[in-house]
C-alpha cells in the first residue's frame, strides 16, 4: 500500500492550519488536483482528505462500519447527548428506523401548509423599499420552522415561542464551542456562557415538560414529537426514552437552521444577480399558484423552483465533514492508519468540473438535462447511513418558502450597482458555507 500524498503548502508545527483558517474553501477545493486521497496537517498530526467520489462513496457506504463517526461529532456529544447524529453502528442504525417514519414524504407533505403559513408571516413583517437582513430573517424562518414541525400542537404554542427566543442563544454559544474548543474558558462565567448555560437549561425544561404532555395524551397530532412517543422499532421492540428524545430534538433543530436558512438567503442573492432566471420563476409561480398559497401537489410542476433549491444545495453544501478509521485499512490503494482523523468535503464533491461544466457557477438551468450527473458526485445531505434524516423536509422546506416568498416579493441588494456577473460571497466556517449579510431591498410584485 502507498501513502497518501502531501498537501503542498504545510508548515513546520502548524501543518495547513493557516490555509485552513484564512481561506478553507479554496483550499479544500484545490486537494482533488493532488491525489484521491490527501494528507493534510492540523497542528502536527495528520488527517486524511478523500476527494474521489468513488473512494468517498467506499468509505460511507462499502467500509461505513470501518468508518464510523469522527471529531465534529465527538464534539457535539457533550452538548447534544447521543443522537442518531452522533452515533455510530447498531445503535445508530436502530435510531434511524425509528426516525423514520417522522420524514418519510407523505408525512413531510403534511408540513406544506405550516411551511407556507410561517413563509407568509414572515413575508408580512417586510415593508417596501425598506432594506433588512435577509440572511437573519431566512434563518429565523428556518427555525421558527423546524420548531413548529417538532411541535405543532396547539398545546405547544407557548413553548415554541419560548424556544424560539432561547435557540439563538443556543446556536451561537454552541457553534463557538465547536469551533473553539476551549473547555477552561467555557467555565468562565462571562455573560455569553450564562446564557448559554441558562439556555440550554431552559430548553430541556421546557422540551421535558411537552414531551410528558404528549404521553399523557398519544393523539397524533401531526408533528415529528407526535411519532417519537408512539413508535416502536420494528425490529427490537424498543421505543425511545424521554431523554433519547430529548437529544434528538435539539440535533434536529441544530441541523435544520443554520443550513437551511443559509440555502434560502443564497437563492435570493443569486436570483438578484439573475434577473433572468427570477423572471422565468415568476412567471412559473403565477402560473402554477395563481396568487394562492403553495400545496404538495404544486411542488412537482415548480420545476424551475426546484432547480433553484438543487444548484444552491449543489454550490452551498457542508465544505467538511468527518470519520475516524476504526482499525487500519486501506482506501484506494493508500494505507490508512487506526484512528486517522478523515475528512471529506461534499462542497468539493458537488463541484467536480467533470460532472458539472463551470462548477463554480450558479446554473439551475444545468439540471435541465437528460444527461443527469453521477449519483454519488451529488451529497449535499452526506451518503450512506448518515445521510441526513431531514433531506426530504429540508428541500421541501426550501421549494415552499422561497417559492411563497417570490411569488410576493422581489428582492434586491441594497447596493447603487449589481455586477450581474459578479458570484455572491462565500464565507467558509464551522464546517457550513455562509453567505455575507447584504441588506436586501424587497418589492411588492403583482400576480400577472
Amino acid at each position: 500500500m502507498d501513502t497518501a500524498p502531501v498537501a503542498p503548502g504545510r508548515r513546520l508545527l502548524a501543518g495547513h492550519a493557516l490555509k485552513l483558517w484564512r481561506e478553507p474553501l479554496d483550499f479544500f477545493r484545490s486537494l482533488p488536483q493532488h491525489g484521491g486521497v490527501v494528507r493534510i496537517g492540523l497542528g502536527p498530526k495528520n488527517a486524511f482528505v478523500v476527494n474521489d467520489q468513488d473512494l468517498l462513496h467506499e468509505m460511507l457506504v462499502g467500509k461505513a462500519e470501518l468508518y464510523p463517526q469522527g471529531l465534529l461529532s465527538e464534539k457535539m456529544k457533550p452538548l447534544l447527548g447521543d443522537a442518531s447524529s452522533t452515533l455510530s453502528g447498531e445503535e445508530h442504525r436502530k435510531r434511524r428506523r425509528m426516525m423514520a417514519p417522522a420524514f418519510r414524504q407523505q408525512r413531510v407533505n403534511g408540513y406544506v401548509a405550516l411551511m407556507t403559513e410561517l413563509s407568509e408571516q414572515r413575508g408580512a413583517q417586510w415593508r417596501a423599499d425598506e432594506p433588512f437582513s435577509l440572511r437573519t430573517d431566512m434563518n429565523d424562518l428556518a427555525l421558527m420552522t423546524v420548531i413548529t414541525a417538532l411541535l405543532s400542537s396547539e398545546a405547544s404554542k407557548d413553548a415554541v415561542a419560548e424556544l424560539h427566543e432561547l435557540l439563538p442563544v443556543f446556536l451561537k454559544g454552541l457553534f463557538r464551542r465547536l469551533v473553539l474548543p476551549g473547555f477552561l474558558l467555557d467555565l468562565i462565567p462571562t455573560k455569553g456562557n450564562r446564557g448559554f448555560t441558562t439556555s440550554v437549561r431552559r430548553m430541556r425544561e421546557i422540551t421535558e415538560e411537552v414531551i410528558r404532555a404528549y404521553r399523557a395524551d398519544s393523539t397524533d397530532r401531526g408533528d415529528v414529537l407526535s411519532i417519537m412517543v408512539r413508535v416502536r422499532d420494528e425490529e427490537t421492540g424498543d421505543t425511545f426514552t424521554d431523554s433519547q428524545i430529548l437529544n434528538e430534538i435539539m440535533a434536529l433543530v441544530l441541523a435544520g437552521t443554520e443550513t437551511t436558512g443559509n440555502m434560502m438567503t443564497f437563492a435570493f442573492q443569486n436570483l438578484a444577480r439573475r434577473p433572468d432566471v427570477e423572471a422565468r420563476m415568476h412567471a412559473e409561480l403565477d402560473e402554477v399558484l395563481g396568487g394562492r398559497p403553495v400545496t404538495a401537489d404544486d411542488i412537482p410542476r415548480l420545476v424551475l423552483t426546484q432547480r433553484v433549491v438543487d444548484e444552491c444545495l449543489r454550490m452551498y453544501c457542508p465544505w467538511m465533514l468527518t470519520r475516524q478509521a476504526a482499525e487500519e485499512t486501506e482506501l484506494g490503494g493508500v494505507r490508512i492508519p487506526k484512528d486517522a482523523f478523515m475528512i471529506y468535503s461534499p462542497n468539493t464533491v458537488c463541484r467536480d468540473e467533470r460532472w458539472y461544466p463551470e462548477p463554480h457557477r450558479w446554473d439551475p438551468d444545468r439540471w435541465n438535462t437528460d444527461r443527469q450527473p453521477p449519483k454519488r458526485s451529488w451529497i449535499p445531505f452526506g451518503a450512506g447511513g448518515h445521510i441526513c434524516p431531514g433531506n426530504i423536509f429540508g428541500r421541501v422546506e426550501m421549494i415552499v418558502h422561497i417559492a411563497t416568498i417570490a411569488a410576493r416579493w422581489r428582492l434586491r441588494p441594497e447596493i447603487d450597482e449589481l455586477d450581474p456577473g459578479a458570484p455572491v460571497t462565500e464565507i467558509g466556517s464551522a464546517a457550513v458555507v455562509h453567505p455575507d449579510d447584504t441588506p436586501m431591498i424587497p418589492t411588492r410584485r403583482t400576480t400577472t
